[in-house]
């Protein structure tokens, strides 16, 4: 652990008290006794903006490929069981998709559908589960059930 010194930092009448390594107390000393300019502030909200930038990127790379696929909810004739609200079946089929080897992202299920007027465990409650799967999975999927959106 680095060696740590507690500084008091003043600003605008208020006192903070800061426990800082060594080695950081220099370089917050340094910037406070700086006055800001319009050239630092066009700097630091551009970083500030790029970083922004850079991260919601990342976001939509993360999943570049994924195939979306959804699941029409039955009576009692779903692979993982009854699940008795959206969002214990986005769980429960999650989990047994896992267990079948292949990875549900992004799973979501709501009522979207009118329930069907039969009891029989084929027929549809109205709640239909929506996610995505790698493009390998897909035929999987399709074997359970999933249709492709």
């Amino acid at each position: 652990m680095p060696l740590m010194n507690r500084m008091l930092l003043q600003k605008n009448g208020r006192t903070f008290s800061v426990a800082l390594p060594l080695n950081k107390r220099v370089l917050i000393l340094f910037l406070m006794n700086q006055k800001p300019s319009r050239f630092s502030a066009w700097l630091l909200g551009g970083l500030y903006a790029l970083a922004a930038a850079g991260c919601a990127n990342e976001k939509e790379d993360a999943l570049p490929d994924l195939v979306a696929v959804r699941y029409a909810q039955t009576q009692c004739a779903d692979p993982w069981g009854y699940a008795r609200n959206t969002p214990l079946l986005a769980g429960v089929a999650q989990a047994y998709l896992a267990q079948q080897g292949v990875t549900l992202h992004q799973p979501q299920a709501s009522a979207k559908n009118t329930p069907s007027w039969c009891d029989a465990c084929t027929c549809t409650t109205g709640v239909v589960l929506e996610g995505k799967v790698q493009p390998a999975e897909v035929a999987a999927v399709l074997a359970l059930g999933f249709t492709k959106q």
